[in-house]
């Protein structure tokens, strides 16, 4: 009988402990996740950090003519290669002295 007591001692000794260990995977498998879920976000922030951070590609020159302000100077030039298809042509004049006078 003392030998059946002492199995029986053992089989619930050995459940108690299986349920600890179940609670514990269970534990770290909610914090696994948890952390996966916080990897992603960050993963999310640096890809959106480093799409604003990406400054627009331009190509600058400056042009000046000179000679007389009277008088319009044709000017010629050649865009740089349009492979991504996102070029602007953007032109800046100043004109001072106009005066117009009303009828």
């Amino acid at each position: 009988m003392a030998l059946e007591q002492d199995i029986a001692n053992l089989i619930q000794s050995t459940d108690a402990l299986t349920a600890v260990v179940d609670n514990k995977a269970q534990q770290l498998d909610n914090q696994m996740a948890a952390f996966d879920v916080r990897i992603a976000k960050k993963e999310q922030d640096v890809d959106e950090f480093i799409q604003e951070a990406m400054p627009e590609t331009r190509y600058v020159q400056d042009i000046f003519i000179g000679g007389s302000k009277d008088y319009f100077y044709p000017v010629w030039w050649r865009f740089p290669d349009n492979a991504a298809g996102g070029a602007s042509l953007r032109l800046l004049a100043s004109i001072h002295g106009i005066v117009t006078q009303n009828p």
